[in-house]
């Protein structure tokens, strides 16, 4: 069973995930867009390690064509 911690990244994390340098203003531009999943726990913001992978994907295979 997977726990929060490897399905869900804070939004700072998640910034890191993609790339280092990416903003919260950025990650929280692509939620708003839909492009990331995103979920509460409390007052924390969690973004799904699973949308993450599918945005990359997303974009590698965007480059590539």
């Amino acid at each position: 069973m997977e726990t929060q911690a490897t399905r869900g990244l804070t939004i700072k994390d998640a910034g890191d995930y993609l790339g280092g340098n990416t903003s919260r203003t950025t990650v929280y531009r692509l939620i708003g867009e839909g492009e990331l999943v995103s979920y509460h726990v409390g007052v924390r913001h969690y973004v799904t390690k699973e949308s993450l992978d599918g945005f990359i994907n997303k974009m590698i295979h965007a480059e590539n064509e």
